[in-house]
């Protein structure tokens, strides 16, 4: 069958939004579709499998012709990185597609990173609330990850782990063991709080206090901008625990020997301070890496995976029928 009449499913389930796109065989997404989170880890199985399933019939239903054939569904996931759940997910895809097609669920960071490199082999190293450096080869779909290991147990150079920190400096500063920092004025607008005492209730008596603490990153960022040495010292600290991230990952695996791509994703590199200071350092100690920005969502990482599982290259003309399509559909992305 001609590649303009396959289908290829591409889906990104994250911790908030799902997003899924079908595209032909050639780079023409025709559908995008949006649900709820998919997380495995944070939501019951009854109501993964409802966004899923939802999501994928939509696209499968209006990005699809009379005699369009299904080839490969590639679905990034969040909470996915467990055999049992992948095979939980593989088997509920065999019950809601047609037969015969491949169905891959890997982790939603190696969506992340294609959709930056292009399906070719490279490393991702995400920052946001929690942190993970993850390499990935496609072709031989190799695999390996450092960090990643939640806010209790890990995610050094996170944006949880800078909030955190700076909420640390700000009590100290309140009890007198630590010095001034502009942190503190900064939290307390932010949170609309008289002094630094109201940080117990807040904090501690939030239902998300994960997301809380990780949004008290933005005051540390902007302190440290403004030349705050507390500020400069979280974020020294922070990019550090970062770079050894992807100094662990670089020396594992079969191509450890070589330079790869080094995707940046995560709400922490939206700041530019914090994305310039990390280039400079990478610079020093990551030699031959060259930080990049995804060019498009991790949803179309997972579409570009799909083509590549079926042994499609991916040419400069794929990339411009990929780029054009996204460009009509991108709005629908929109929150």
């Amino acid at each position: 069958m001609r590649l303009s009449n396959q289908r290829f499913i591409g889906l990104d389930g994250g911790g908030s939004k799902t997003y899924c796109v079908i595209g032909d065989g050639e780079g023409r997404l025709t559908f995008l579709s949006r649900g709820s989170s998919s997380n495995m880890k944070s939501k019951p199985w009854t109501e993964v499998r409802k966004v899923l399933s939802e999501s994928i019939m939509e696209c499968w239903d209006n990005g699809r012709e009379e005699e369009s054939e299904l080839n490969t569904v590639f679905l990034g996931m969040a909470g996915s990185d467990r055999p049992e759940d992948r095979e939980r997910i593989g088997c509920f895809l065999e019950e809601l597609l047609p037969s015969n097609r491949e169905f891959v669920v890997r982790s939603d960071a190696l969506s992340a990173m294609a959709s930056g490199t292009w399906g070719e082999p490279g490393i991702i190293l995400i920052a946001g609330t929690g942190s993970i450096a993850t390499s990935y080869n496609p072709a031989t779909d190799e695999y390996h990850r450092v960090g990643g290991w939640g806010y209790v147990l890990g995610d050094e150079g996170s944006g949880y782990q800078i909030g955190r920190s700076g909420l640390i400096s700000m009590l100290h500063q309140f009890d007198g063991r630590g010095p001034y920092t502009a942190i503190t004025e900064k939290v307390l607008r932010q949170w609309k709080m008289d002094n630094a005492s109201q940080l117990i209730t807040y904090v501690y008596e939030n239902e998300e206090l994960r997301k809380t603490v990780a949004e008290a990153a933005r005051a540390v960022l902007d302190s440290a901008a403004e030349g705050d040495q507390v500020a400069n010292r979280i974020i020294d600290e922070a990019i550090g625990e970062l770079i050894l991230l992807v100094e662990t990952l670089a020396g594992k695996g079969s191509r450890r020997e070589e330079r790869s791509p080094l995707v940046i994703a995560g709400g922490l590199f939206d700041s530019e301070t914090f994305f310039s200071r990390f280039r400079e350092r990478a610079a020093e100690r990551l030699a031959g890496f060259d930080p990049v920005r995804p060019e498009f969502p991790p949803v179309i990482g997972s579409y570009i995976l799909a083509l590549r599982r079926a042994d499609i290259a991916i040419t400069l003309q794929v990339r411009q029928r990929l780029a054009e399509s996204w460009n009509a559909l991108r709005g629908q992305i929109k929150e």
